[in-house]
Protein backbone atom coordinates (compact mmCIF):
# COMPACT_ATOMS: atom_id res chain seq x y z
CA UNK A 1 0.00 0.00 0.00
CA UNK A 2 1.57 3.31 -0.56
CA UNK A 3 1.87 5.84 1.62
CA UNK A 4 -0.82 8.52 0.60
CA UNK A 5 -2.95 5.69 0.74
CA UNK A 6 -2.22 4.86 4.56
CA UNK A 7 -2.53 8.50 5.54
CA UNK A 8 -6.05 8.81 4.04
CA UNK A 9 -6.68 5.88 6.07
CA UNK A 10 -5.56 6.94 9.41
CA UNK A 11 -6.36 10.56 9.13
CA UNK A 12 -10.39 9.96 9.22
CA UNK A 13 -10.49 12.08 12.79
CA UNK A 14 -14.02 10.19 13.29
CA UNK A 15 -13.15 6.97 13.67
CA UNK A 16 -11.44 5.23 16.46
CA UNK A 17 -9.56 2.31 14.61
CA UNK A 18 -9.71 1.66 10.79
CA UNK A 19 -9.36 -1.39 8.75
CA UNK A 20 -5.97 -0.99 6.91
CA UNK A 21 -6.84 -4.46 5.09
CA UNK A 22 -9.63 -6.88 5.63
CA UNK A 23 -9.40 -10.62 4.14
CA UNK A 24 -5.78 -10.99 4.30
CA UNK A 25 -4.31 -14.27 4.37
CA UNK A 26 -2.77 -15.72 7.51
CA UNK A 27 1.07 -15.49 6.36
CA UNK A 28 0.04 -11.81 5.57
CA UNK A 29 -1.57 -10.79 8.83
CA UNK A 30 1.73 -12.84 10.60
CA UNK A 31 4.43 -10.50 8.41
CA UNK A 32 2.59 -7.24 9.60
CA UNK A 33 2.39 -8.04 12.89
CA UNK A 34 6.42 -9.19 12.82
CA UNK A 35 7.13 -5.65 11.55
CA UNK A 36 6.30 -4.13 15.34
CA UNK A 37 4.89 -1.33 14.42
CA UNK A 38 2.89 0.35 17.28
CA UNK A 39 -0.89 0.57 17.10
CA UNK A 40 -1.01 -2.24 14.05
CA UNK A 41 -2.52 -5.13 15.50
CA UNK A 42 -5.28 -7.81 13.78
CA UNK A 43 -8.75 -9.36 14.40
CA UNK A 44 -9.23 -12.75 13.39
CA UNK A 45 -13.26 -12.83 11.74
CA UNK A 46 -14.62 -15.63 10.38
CA UNK A 47 -15.24 -16.59 6.63
CA UNK A 48 -17.76 -18.91 4.95
CA UNK A 49 -16.45 -21.88 3.12
CA UNK A 50 -18.32 -23.21 0.06
CA UNK A 51 -16.69 -27.16 0.53
CA UNK A 52 -18.37 -27.67 -3.28
CA UNK A 53 -16.63 -25.00 -4.59
CA UNK A 54 -17.42 -24.22 -8.61
CA UNK A 55 -19.41 -27.40 -8.60
CA UNK A 56 -22.80 -25.32 -6.95
CA UNK A 57 -21.41 -21.72 -7.10
CA UNK A 58 -23.95 -20.82 -9.13
CA UNK A 59 -27.17 -22.20 -6.67
CA UNK A 60 -25.46 -21.01 -3.65
CA UNK A 61 -24.00 -18.21 -4.31
CA UNK A 62 -21.62 -16.57 -1.82
CA UNK A 63 -21.53 -14.03 1.14
CA UNK A 64 -19.92 -10.65 1.26
CA UNK A 65 -16.41 -9.26 3.46
CA UNK A 66 -19.65 -8.92 5.70
CA UNK A 67 -20.97 -11.94 6.07
CA UNK A 68 -24.19 -11.06 4.44
CA UNK A 69 -25.22 -12.66 0.78
CA UNK A 70 -24.22 -11.35 -1.90
CA UNK A 71 -25.65 -13.75 -4.57
CA UNK A 72 -27.54 -16.92 -5.41
CA UNK A 73 -29.28 -18.62 -2.87
CA UNK A 74 -27.46 -16.66 0.37
CA UNK A 75 -28.79 -13.25 -1.26
CA UNK A 76 -32.09 -14.77 -1.65
CA UNK A 77 -32.23 -16.26 1.99
CA UNK A 78 -30.09 -13.63 3.93
CA UNK A 79 -32.24 -12.49 5.97
CA UNK A 80 -33.59 -16.05 7.24
CA UNK A 81 -30.23 -17.51 7.09
CA UNK A 82 -28.87 -14.28 9.28
CA UNK A 83 -31.36 -14.52 12.55
CA UNK A 84 -32.23 -11.45 14.46
CA UNK A 85 -29.42 -10.22 17.25
CA UNK A 86 -30.24 -10.24 20.86
CA UNK A 87 -30.31 -7.16 23.49
CA UNK A 88 -29.96 -6.67 27.16
CA UNK A 89 -30.63 -3.17 28.59
CA UNK A 90 -29.27 -2.97 32.22
CA UNK A 91 -28.95 -0.07 34.73
CA UNK A 92 -25.72 0.65 36.56
CA UNK A 93 -24.69 3.06 39.82
CA UNK A 94 -21.75 5.74 39.02
CA UNK A 95 -19.21 2.78 39.88
CA UNK A 96 -20.69 0.71 37.13
CA UNK A 97 -21.90 -1.73 39.56
CA UNK A 98 -25.59 -3.51 37.69
CA UNK A 99 -28.32 -2.66 39.84
CA UNK A 100 -30.82 -4.00 37.58
CA UNK A 101 -32.03 -5.75 34.50
CA UNK A 102 -34.38 -3.59 32.49
CA UNK A 103 -35.12 -5.42 29.44
CA UNK A 104 -33.76 -8.36 27.52
CA UNK A 105 -34.19 -9.52 23.86
CA UNK A 106 -33.08 -13.03 23.48
CA UNK A 107 -31.27 -13.50 19.69
CA UNK A 108 -32.87 -15.98 17.49
CA UNK A 109 -30.60 -18.13 15.71
CA UNK A 110 -30.58 -18.30 11.51
CA UNK A 111 -32.83 -20.89 9.82
CA UNK A 112 -31.88 -23.84 7.96
CA UNK A 113 -32.44 -24.00 4.58
CA UNK A 114 -32.23 -27.24 2.73
CA UNK A 115 -32.15 -27.51 -0.58
CA UNK A 116 -33.73 -29.97 -3.19
CA UNK A 117 -30.15 -30.27 -4.98
CA UNK A 118 -28.42 -33.52 -4.99
CA UNK A 119 -24.39 -33.47 -4.69
CA UNK A 120 -24.05 -36.64 -6.28
CA UNK A 121 -26.05 -35.64 -9.37
CA UNK A 122 -24.55 -32.39 -8.91
CA UNK A 123 -21.72 -33.51 -9.67
CA UNK A 124 -22.31 -35.42 -12.61
CA UNK A 125 -24.35 -33.20 -14.44
CA UNK A 126 -20.99 -30.66 -13.69
CA UNK A 127 -18.91 -33.23 -15.43
CA UNK A 128 -20.96 -33.88 -18.18
CA UNK A 129 -21.11 -30.41 -19.25
CA UNK A 130 -17.36 -29.35 -18.31
CA UNK A 131 -16.45 -32.05 -20.63
CA UNK A 132 -18.79 -30.98 -23.42
CA UNK A 133 -18.37 -27.78 -23.45
CA UNK A 134 -14.50 -27.80 -23.15
CA UNK A 135 -14.87 -30.18 -26.04
CA UNK A 136 -16.58 -28.29 -28.67
CA UNK A 137 -14.74 -24.90 -27.61
CA UNK A 138 -18.02 -23.58 -26.48
CA UNK A 139 -18.78 -19.89 -25.02
CA UNK A 140 -20.84 -21.46 -22.61
CA UNK A 141 -23.52 -23.99 -21.34
CA UNK A 142 -25.87 -24.92 -18.67
CA UNK A 143 -27.83 -27.76 -17.57
CA UNK A 144 -30.73 -28.29 -15.12
CA UNK A 145 -32.26 -31.32 -13.73
CA UNK A 146 -35.72 -31.52 -12.38
CA UNK A 147 -37.71 -33.85 -10.35
CA UNK A 148 -40.22 -35.01 -12.87
CA UNK A 149 -42.82 -35.50 -10.12
CA UNK A 150 -42.31 -32.94 -7.62
CA UNK A 151 -40.41 -30.02 -9.73
CA UNK A 152 -37.44 -29.89 -7.63
CA UNK A 153 -33.96 -28.47 -8.75
CA UNK A 154 -31.78 -31.26 -7.84
CA UNK A 155 -29.26 -30.10 -9.98
CA UNK A 156 -28.01 -27.10 -11.74
CA UNK A 157 -24.62 -26.51 -13.59
CA UNK A 158 -23.47 -23.11 -16.12
CA UNK A 159 -20.31 -23.09 -17.36
CA UNK A 160 -18.20 -20.74 -17.55
CA UNK A 161 -18.21 -21.11 -13.42
CA UNK A 162 -16.13 -19.58 -10.42
CA UNK A 163 -14.77 -20.32 -7.22
CA UNK A 164 -17.01 -18.60 -4.15
CA UNK A 165 -13.51 -19.54 -1.91
CA UNK A 166 -11.72 -17.25 -4.08
CA UNK A 167 -13.31 -14.89 -6.71
CA UNK A 168 -10.08 -13.11 -7.68
CA UNK A 169 -10.20 -12.91 -11.15
CA UNK A 170 -13.63 -13.44 -11.32
CA UNK A 171 -15.61 -11.65 -14.24
CA UNK A 172 -19.76 -10.51 -13.92
CA UNK A 173 -20.25 -13.29 -17.16
CA UNK A 174 -18.50 -16.17 -14.62
CA UNK A 175 -21.22 -14.99 -12.00
CA UNK A 176 -23.87 -15.62 -14.50
CA UNK A 177 -26.55 -17.99 -13.55
CA UNK A 178 -27.40 -18.74 -17.23
CA UNK A 179 -30.20 -21.11 -16.58
CA UNK A 180 -31.90 -18.77 -14.73
CA UNK A 181 -30.98 -15.32 -15.96
CA UNK A 182 -30.46 -15.44 -19.59
CA UNK A 183 -32.77 -15.82 -22.54
CA UNK A 184 -32.39 -17.41 -25.50
CA UNK A 185 -34.60 -18.88 -28.62
CA UNK A 186 -35.12 -22.04 -27.97
CA UNK A 187 -35.69 -23.56 -31.46
CA UNK A 188 -37.51 -27.04 -32.13
CA UNK A 189 -37.60 -28.04 -28.52
CA UNK A 190 -41.43 -25.90 -28.16
CA UNK A 191 -42.39 -28.31 -30.61
CA UNK A 192 -43.48 -30.99 -28.72
CA UNK A 193 -45.58 -28.54 -26.69
CA UNK A 194 -47.51 -26.62 -29.68
CA UNK A 195 -48.33 -30.14 -31.00
CA UNK A 196 -49.83 -31.14 -27.62
CA UNK A 197 -51.66 -28.26 -27.54
CA UNK A 198 -53.30 -29.10 -31.12
CA UNK A 199 -53.32 -32.68 -30.01
CA UNK A 200 -55.72 -31.71 -26.94
CA UNK A 201 -57.84 -29.78 -28.74
CA UNK A 202 -58.48 -32.33 -30.87
CA UNK A 203 -57.67 -30.43 -33.96
CA UNK A 204 -55.40 -32.81 -35.39
CA UNK A 205 -54.43 -36.57 -34.41
CA UNK A 206 -51.03 -38.48 -34.41
CA UNK A 207 -52.18 -39.80 -37.87
CA UNK A 208 -53.53 -36.66 -39.46
CA UNK A 209 -51.32 -36.07 -43.04
CA UNK A 210 -49.99 -32.78 -42.73
CA UNK A 211 -48.62 -31.08 -46.58
CA UNK A 212 -44.80 -30.21 -45.77
CA UNK A 213 -44.00 -28.68 -48.87
CA UNK A 214 -42.13 -25.64 -48.14
CA UNK A 215 -44.67 -22.31 -48.28
CA UNK A 216 -44.43 -18.80 -47.43
CA UNK A 217 -46.02 -17.07 -44.27
CA UNK A 218 -46.05 -13.34 -45.10
CA UNK A 219 -42.33 -12.44 -46.57
CA UNK A 220 -40.44 -15.61 -45.04
CA UNK A 221 -40.14 -18.71 -46.66
CA UNK A 222 -41.00 -22.00 -44.26
CA UNK A 223 -38.79 -25.16 -45.06
CA UNK A 224 -37.02 -28.02 -44.04
CA UNK A 225 -33.69 -29.30 -43.98
CA UNK A 226 -34.83 -32.77 -44.65
CA UNK A 227 -37.89 -32.03 -47.04
CA UNK A 228 -40.87 -34.33 -47.16
CA UNK A 229 -43.64 -34.34 -49.52
CA UNK A 230 -46.27 -35.10 -46.42
CA UNK A 231 -45.88 -36.25 -42.71
CA UNK A 232 -48.36 -37.82 -40.20
CA UNK A 233 -48.19 -35.19 -36.69
CA UNK A 234 -45.92 -38.04 -35.25
CA UNK A 235 -43.82 -37.79 -38.40
CA UNK A 236 -43.90 -34.06 -38.05
CA UNK A 237 -42.58 -34.19 -34.61
CA UNK A 238 -39.96 -36.78 -35.46
CA UNK A 239 -38.26 -35.29 -38.30
CA UNK A 240 -38.73 -32.05 -36.43
CA UNK A 241 -40.69 -30.06 -39.19
CA UNK A 242 -40.82 -26.81 -39.11
CA UNK A 243 -43.39 -26.45 -41.80
CA UNK A 244 -45.53 -28.95 -40.32
CA UNK A 245 -45.31 -27.25 -37.15
CA UNK A 246 -45.84 -24.05 -38.31
CA UNK A 247 -49.17 -25.20 -40.11
CA UNK A 248 -50.51 -27.01 -37.19
CA UNK A 249 -49.51 -23.64 -34.77
CA UNK A 250 -51.43 -21.22 -37.56
CA UNK A 251 -54.67 -23.23 -36.86
CA UNK A 252 -55.82 -21.28 -34.26
CA UNK A 253 -56.03 -17.33 -33.48
CA UNK A 254 -53.09 -15.79 -31.57
CA UNK A 255 -54.97 -15.38 -28.23
CA UNK A 256 -55.51 -18.87 -26.97
CA UNK A 257 -52.28 -19.96 -28.23
CA UNK A 258 -50.31 -17.15 -26.65
CA UNK A 259 -52.42 -18.21 -23.12
CA UNK A 260 -51.23 -21.70 -23.45
CA UNK A 261 -47.60 -20.37 -23.97
CA UNK A 262 -48.00 -18.53 -20.50
CA UNK A 263 -50.12 -21.71 -18.64
CA UNK A 264 -46.65 -23.50 -19.62
CA UNK A 265 -44.41 -20.88 -18.11
CA UNK A 266 -43.49 -18.48 -20.53
CA UNK A 267 -43.34 -14.64 -20.37
CA UNK A 268 -43.61 -14.68 -16.84
CA UNK A 269 -41.04 -15.90 -13.59
CA UNK A 270 -41.45 -18.69 -12.45
CA UNK A 271 -41.63 -17.83 -8.74
CA UNK A 272 -38.51 -19.53 -7.00
CA UNK A 273 -37.50 -15.93 -5.21
CA UNK A 274 -33.97 -16.86 -7.29
CA UNK A 275 -32.11 -13.36 -7.56
CA UNK A 276 -32.47 -11.83 -11.53
CA UNK A 277 -34.91 -14.20 -12.49
CA UNK A 278 -35.85 -13.63 -16.01
CA UNK A 279 -39.74 -13.69 -17.51
CA UNK A 280 -38.22 -14.36 -20.97
CA UNK A 281 -39.53 -12.77 -23.51
CA UNK A 282 -43.40 -13.30 -25.41
CA UNK A 283 -44.43 -10.80 -27.59
CA UNK A 284 -48.47 -9.72 -26.90
CA UNK A 285 -50.72 -11.67 -29.10
CA UNK A 286 -52.30 -8.32 -30.00
CA UNK A 287 -49.19 -7.33 -31.93
CA UNK A 288 -48.56 -10.89 -33.65
CA UNK A 289 -48.62 -11.31 -37.37
CA UNK A 290 -49.18 -14.71 -38.85
CA UNK A 291 -45.03 -15.16 -39.79
CA UNK A 292 -44.22 -14.26 -35.31
CA UNK A 293 -47.24 -17.12 -34.56
CA UNK A 294 -45.63 -19.67 -37.41
CA UNK A 295 -42.24 -18.72 -35.96
CA UNK A 296 -42.90 -19.05 -32.67
CA UNK A 297 -44.34 -22.58 -33.28
CA UNK A 298 -40.59 -23.62 -33.98
CA UNK A 299 -38.40 -21.77 -31.04
CA UNK A 300 -37.86 -17.93 -33.08
CA UNK A 301 -39.33 -14.90 -32.32
CA UNK A 302 -39.84 -16.16 -28.23
CA UNK A 303 -37.10 -16.15 -26.00
CA UNK A 304 -36.89 -18.28 -22.66
CA UNK A 305 -34.60 -19.35 -19.86
CA UNK A 306 -33.19 -23.02 -20.02
CA UNK A 307 -35.30 -23.38 -16.34
CA UNK A 308 -38.30 -21.86 -17.87
CA UNK A 309 -38.19 -24.86 -20.57
CA UNK A 310 -37.53 -27.37 -17.94
CA UNK A 311 -40.33 -26.47 -16.47
CA UNK A 312 -42.78 -26.51 -19.45
CA UNK A 313 -41.94 -30.10 -19.79
CA UNK A 314 -43.53 -31.45 -16.66
CA UNK A 315 -46.88 -30.81 -18.37
CA UNK A 316 -45.23 -34.10 -20.11
CA UNK A 317 -44.45 -35.69 -16.73
CA UNK A 318 -47.16 -35.23 -14.77
CA UNK A 319 -50.47 -36.12 -16.80
CA UNK A 320 -50.69 -33.33 -18.50
CA UNK A 321 -50.27 -31.17 -15.27
CA UNK A 322 -47.50 -28.24 -14.65
CA UNK A 323 -45.67 -28.40 -11.63
CA UNK A 324 -44.19 -25.47 -9.90
CA UNK A 325 -40.74 -25.57 -9.52
CA UNK A 326 -38.54 -25.22 -6.63
CA UNK A 327 -34.59 -24.85 -5.43
CA UNK A 328 -35.90 -26.09 -1.56
CA UNK A 329 -36.82 -29.50 -0.35
CA UNK A 330 -40.50 -30.11 -0.13
CA UNK A 331 -41.17 -31.85 2.43
CA UNK A 332 -44.95 -32.54 2.39
CA UNK A 333 -45.50 -33.90 -1.29
CA UNK A 334 -48.88 -34.11 -0.78
CA UNK A 335 -49.72 -30.70 -1.20
CA UNK A 336 -47.94 -30.12 -4.42
CA UNK A 337 -49.78 -27.49 -6.68
CA UNK A 338 -50.55 -28.23 -9.89
CA UNK A 339 -52.12 -26.65 -12.64
CA UNK A 340 -53.85 -28.92 -15.44
CA UNK A 341 -52.87 -27.13 -19.03
CA UNK A 342 -53.33 -30.58 -21.29
CA UNK A 343 -55.51 -33.88 -20.58
CA UNK A 344 -53.78 -36.85 -19.09
CA UNK A 345 -54.04 -38.55 -22.40
CA UNK A 346 -52.70 -36.60 -24.77
CA UNK A 347 -49.57 -35.98 -22.30
CA UNK A 348 -49.23 -39.95 -22.74
CA UNK A 349 -49.49 -39.54 -26.70
CA UNK A 350 -46.46 -37.09 -26.60
CA UNK A 351 -44.14 -39.30 -24.09
CA UNK A 352 -44.74 -42.06 -26.38
CA UNK A 353 -44.07 -39.99 -29.57
CA UNK A 354 -40.78 -38.82 -27.90
CA UNK A 355 -39.73 -41.48 -26.67
CA UNK A 356 -39.80 -42.84 -30.48
CA UNK A 357 -37.39 -39.36 -30.92
CA UNK A 358 -34.67 -41.24 -28.88
CA UNK A 359 -34.80 -44.02 -30.90
CA UNK A 360 -35.18 -43.16 -34.59
CA UNK A 361 -36.11 -39.55 -34.48
CA UNK A 362 -33.21 -36.52 -34.02
CA UNK A 363 -32.57 -37.73 -30.49
CA UNK A 364 -30.92 -40.73 -30.91
CA UNK A 365 -28.24 -39.47 -28.91
CA UNK A 366 -29.70 -39.06 -25.79
CA UNK A 367 -30.12 -42.94 -25.52
CA UNK A 368 -28.99 -44.59 -22.17
CA UNK A 369 -27.70 -48.28 -21.47
CA UNK A 370 -30.28 -49.95 -19.04
CA UNK A 371 -33.30 -46.90 -19.05
CA UNK A 372 -35.96 -45.86 -21.78
CA UNK A 373 -35.41 -42.02 -22.57
CA UNK A 374 -37.82 -39.37 -24.50
CA UNK A 375 -36.61 -35.89 -25.67
CA UNK A 376 -36.27 -33.43 -28.39
CA UNK A 377 -33.65 -31.68 -29.49
CA UNK A 378 -33.19 -27.88 -30.76
CA UNK A 379 -31.13 -26.10 -32.95
CA UNK A 380 -31.21 -22.25 -33.00
CA UNK A 381 -29.45 -19.36 -34.78
CA UNK A 382 -28.09 -16.87 -32.12
CA UNK A 383 -29.30 -13.08 -32.73
CA UNK A 384 -26.17 -11.01 -33.55
CA UNK A 385 -26.60 -7.57 -33.69
CA UNK A 386 -30.20 -7.64 -33.86
CA UNK A 387 -30.04 -9.92 -36.90
CA UNK A 388 -29.80 -14.16 -36.83
CA UNK A 389 -26.49 -15.37 -37.69
CA UNK A 390 -25.58 -18.09 -39.87
CA UNK A 391 -22.44 -18.95 -37.79
CA UNK A 392 -23.47 -18.96 -34.32
CA UNK A 393 -25.80 -21.67 -32.87
CA UNK A 394 -27.42 -22.84 -29.82
CA UNK A 395 -27.88 -26.51 -29.22
CA UNK A 396 -30.57 -27.89 -26.62
CA UNK A 397 -31.88 -31.08 -25.59
CA UNK A 398 -34.94 -31.39 -23.23
CA UNK A 399 -35.80 -34.61 -22.22
CA UNK A 400 -36.82 -37.46 -19.07
CA UNK A 401 -36.22 -40.58 -18.65
CA UNK A 402 -37.44 -43.17 -17.97
CA UNK A 403 -39.48 -42.07 -20.94
CA UNK A 404 -43.12 -43.65 -19.89
CA UNK A 405 -42.84 -43.22 -16.10
CA UNK A 406 -40.95 -40.44 -16.14
CA UNK A 407 -38.41 -39.86 -12.37
CA UNK A 408 -36.41 -37.10 -13.98
CA UNK A 409 -36.37 -34.09 -16.75
CA UNK A 410 -33.03 -33.14 -17.98
CA UNK A 411 -32.52 -29.71 -19.85
CA UNK A 412 -28.92 -29.32 -21.59
CA UNK A 413 -28.09 -25.87 -24.08
CA UNK A 414 -24.94 -25.26 -24.99
CA UNK A 415 -24.02 -22.15 -26.54
CA UNK A 416 -21.86 -20.83 -29.87
CA UNK A 417 -19.78 -24.35 -30.34
CA UNK A 418 -17.26 -24.59 -32.47
CA UNK A 419 -17.12 -26.94 -35.63
CA UNK A 420 -20.49 -29.26 -35.71
CA UNK A 421 -23.60 -27.29 -33.90
CA UNK A 422 -26.62 -29.38 -34.51
CA UNK A 423 -27.68 -30.43 -30.98
CA UNK A 424 -28.51 -34.21 -31.87
CA UNK A 425 -24.43 -33.92 -31.84
CA UNK A 426 -23.49 -31.45 -29.23
CA UNK A 427 -26.65 -31.71 -26.81
CA UNK A 428 -28.33 -34.90 -26.89
CA UNK A 429 -24.56 -36.41 -25.72
CA UNK A 430 -24.95 -34.31 -22.53
CA UNK A 431 -28.28 -35.49 -21.67
CA UNK A 432 -27.06 -39.14 -21.90
CA UNK A 433 -24.12 -38.91 -19.40
CA UNK A 434 -26.37 -37.38 -17.14
CA UNK A 435 -29.34 -39.31 -17.16
CA UNK A 436 -27.92 -42.87 -16.95
CA UNK A 437 -26.02 -42.35 -13.42
CA UNK A 438 -28.68 -39.83 -12.02
CA UNK A 439 -31.23 -42.63 -12.33
CA UNK A 440 -28.63 -44.85 -10.32
CA UNK A 441 -27.82 -42.24 -8.11
CA UNK A 442 -31.70 -42.04 -7.14
CA UNK A 443 -32.51 -45.79 -7.26
CA UNK A 444 -34.74 -46.20 -10.56
CA UNK A 445 -35.16 -49.59 -11.39
CA UNK A 446 -33.51 -49.84 -14.97
CA UNK A 447 -36.43 -50.65 -17.55
CA UNK A 448 -34.85 -51.29 -20.86
CA UNK A 449 -35.65 -54.39 -22.83
CA UNK A 450 -35.35 -55.45 -25.80
CA UNK A 451 -39.33 -54.87 -26.15
CA UNK A 452 -38.69 -50.94 -24.90
CA UNK A 453 -36.08 -50.39 -27.34
CA UNK A 454 -38.44 -50.74 -30.43
CA UNK A 455 -40.72 -47.52 -31.94
CA UNK A 456 -44.47 -47.10 -30.02
CA UNK A 457 -45.97 -45.02 -31.67
CA UNK A 458 -44.44 -44.51 -35.28
CA UNK A 459 -46.22 -44.84 -38.05
CA UNK A 460 -43.79 -45.96 -40.88
CA UNK A 461 -45.47 -44.81 -44.38
CA UNK A 462 -46.07 -41.56 -43.12
CA UNK A 463 -42.62 -41.05 -42.61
Amino acid sequence: MSVNELNVKLNQKDKTFVYLKRAVSPEQATAVADLGIEGIYSIQEFKRYYPNGEVTAHIVGFNNIDDRGADGIEYAKNKQLLGVDGSRQILRDRQGNVIDNLNHTPAVNGQKIELAVDNKIQYIAYDALKTQVDKVHAKAGSVVVLDAKTGEVLSMVNMPTYNPNNRDGVTPDMLKNRAVTNVYDPGSIMKPLVIAKALDDKLVTPDTVINTHQYYVGPKLIKDDEPFSQLTVTGVLLRSSDIGTSKIALKYKPEPLWNYYREVGFGEKMGTGFPGETTGLLLNWKKWHPMDQALMSFGYGISVSLFQMAHAYTVFTNEGCVLPVSFYKINDKSKLKCEQVIKPETADIIRKILADNTVEGTGKNAQVNDYTTAGKTGTAQKIIGGHYSNRDHIASFVGFAPAINPRVIIAVMIDDPKGAYYAAAIAAPVFSQIAGPTLHVLGVAPDKTTKTNKSLTTDKQAL
